[in-house]
């Protein structure tokens, strides 16, 4: 019986390694777009600051925007999960 029972049991805790693994990947994954997002809405200020042009910081912005709001819904499905 110990011959059969290990392998699958074996597999199982393989199985939901794997799993967690995933996940913490995903996770880790939105939290280097939410890096990558907030140095994106530091371009846009410090855009203006040099070149006071309005016209340049709106496209950004524009953009910074569009980004953000994907990465947002992205986001709450990689982050939706219990913690035990």
């Amino acid at each position: 019986m110990e011959i059969i029972g290990a392998p699958l049991w074996l597999v199982r805790k393989n199985n939901v390694y794997s799993d967690d693994v995933a996940q913490i990947r995903r996770v880790r994954s939105a939290v280097a777009d939410l890096l990558s997002t907030l140095r994106d809405a530091e371009t846009c200020p410090r855009c203006f600051l040099l070149t006071s042009a309005n016209s340049v910081c709106s496209s950004l912005s524009f953009r910074f925007r569009n980004r953000l709001a994907k990465r947002k819904a992205s986001s709450r499905s990689t982050l939706a999960f219990d913690v035990l």
